[in-house]
């Protein structure tokens, strides 16, 4: 069940990441896809958007049902 949870939790990571990429290419250029000016509260609002959206890769990664090992392998020629 944790990996299903792990998956479910990756797929709406994935999804919110996409959409915070929509949300950042029309609030922290100077002017929206309107060519209305942006604020800049408005883009200190996607900036935290942002802490929070990495908070949720970093704890979902620290609290996966799994470990991936690196080994070196020592490769003579």
């Amino acid at each position: 069940m944790a990996i299903i949870g792990f998956i479910v939790c990756g797929v709406l990571l994935i999804y919110f990441s996409l959409a915070w990429a929509a949300v950042a290419f029309n609030t922290l250029g100077k002017y929206n896809i309107g060519g209305v000016p942006n604020t800049y509260k408005d883009k200190i609002f996607t900036l935290v958007l942002l802490c929070v959206l990495a908070f949720g890769w970093i704890a979902l990664f620290e609290n996966a049902p799994f470990t991936v090992t690196v080994a070196a392998h020592n490769i003579k020629e």
